[in-house]
């Protein structure tokens, strides 16, 4: 099983492909760019958040900072729902739920209708983020071999 580092190195190569094809749409500014290596990379280490793991401590942190936030503006509802998703991977075991392409593809197709339907003016830039993020994982379960 590789490491962090492979399943960074590898989801970098995914994120520089996916890149070049997406250039083909239209320029994107380097800010962007940034942004959208770091879905990618998080993505890259995502499927592992079901494992003690440095991307759980990652992830479970971004999430109580989410929730902060989201308790402050009153928005109750998404944060209920954020809490109920984040307690998802500690309740299935390894290389099951959070290695299925199928699982997985339909989490980021699930954002992108969620954003088109609540935020519909950022639904472009959420389907950008869920392609960079879903290369990522596709990245990690090829170093995996678990294309599946």
């Amino acid at each position: 099983m590789p490491e962090h580092k492979t399943h960074l190195f590898v989801g970098f190569l995914a994120y520089v492909a996916v890149l070049y094809l997406i250039l083909f749409f239209g320029p994107i500014c380097w800010e962007r760019k940034i942004e959208l290596l770091m879905y990618t990379l998080i993505g890259s280490l995502f499927p592992d958040i079901d494992t003690k793991s440095k991307i759980q401590r990652i992830i479970y942190c971004m999430v109580f900072i989410v929730l902060i936030l989201l308790a402050y503006t009153q928005q109750y509802v998404v944060a209920t729902a954020a809490g109920i998703a984040a307690c998802l991977p500690l309740m299935v075991h390894h290389r099951t739920l959070f290695h299925s392409m199928v699982f997985l593809t339909l989490l980021g197709a699930a954002a992108v209708l969620c954003t088109r339907l609540y935020y519909p003016v950022y639904t472009i830039s959420m389907a950008y983020n869920v392609i960079f993020f879903l290369a990522g994982i596709f990245s990690h379960l090829f170093a995996d071999r678990r294309l599946y």
